[in-house]
């Protein structure tokens, strides 16, 4: 049997904090790759230091990945954002359903891949698609002491019931279940998911720890 794989830990080795985001379809317009966009563009204009590597595949319009750079309006401040970002490409795994509407899953790491993650050296690793490419990402973060954390868009499983494929549902549960086992936080938009996500269904709070992070109206302060 192979060694066991380190622990992943914080390392922070660099004042310049680097993250990077592992999405299926960021050059498709929407709610996911929006939500991403959101995130992308706290880091870049909240740190001036922060870079940003967004890792996805080809799905989508390739003159998307620079949207996000559209929402800056002053030229200065969106050149600093582009020169701190960037976009990488990894093999798309095209599913006749998802290919339909363009969509695709993230398949594997090439040597390739792994090798410019390395060398980019990402501060932290944030998966939002539980594909199998995910899984590879957490493996070379694992081996790097990388942290990772994981948040919850799409409930791939409930999917299955409006494709007519009820029967791999149950696959996607334990998948999810093997998968997240390596994941330390699960951040889900409401209190709902969280819930959802603990019930007998899914027991995915056995696997991960679960919390809210949650977007939209701020009912503290917004109350009609």
């Amino acid at each position: 049997l192979p060694p066991p794989l380190p622990p992943i830990h914080p390392k922070f080795s660099t004042p310049t904090m680097k993250v990077l985001i592992q999405t299926a379809c960021y050059n498709c317009l929407d709610g996911v790759s929006e939500t991403i966009r959101k995130i992308e563009l706290h880091l870049l204009l909240s740190d001036p230091t922060a870079e940003v590597c967004v890792l996805t595949t080809s799905s989508g319009n390739p003159s998307n990945s620079s949207v996000v750079l559209d929402k800056i309006k002053d030229e200065a401040t969106r050149e600093d954002a582009r020169r701190r970002r960037k976009v990488m490409y990894v093999t798309p795994l095209k599913l006749p359903v998802m290919d339909m509407y363009d969509y695709c899953l993230g398949f594997r790491l090439y040597p390739k891949d792994r090798e410019a993650i390395r060398k980019w050296n990402p501060d932290v690793i944030h998966t939002t698609v539980p594909d199998l490419l995910n899984l590879d990402l957490v493996n070379v973060a694992r081996r790097n002491g990388t942290p990772v954390v994981s948040t919850f868009h799409s409930n791939y499983v409930k999917y299955m019931d409006y494709y007519e494929a009820r029967w791999i549902k149950v696959v996607l549960e334990h998948w999810m279940r093997h998968m997240f086992s390596f994941i330390p936080i699960l951040f889900v938009p409401t209190l709902f998911y969280k819930q959802l996500l603990s019930s007998p269904s899914y027991h995915l709070d056995k696997c991960v720890e679960i919390k809210v992070w949650s977007r939209g109206v701020d009912t503290e302060v917004f109350k009609p």
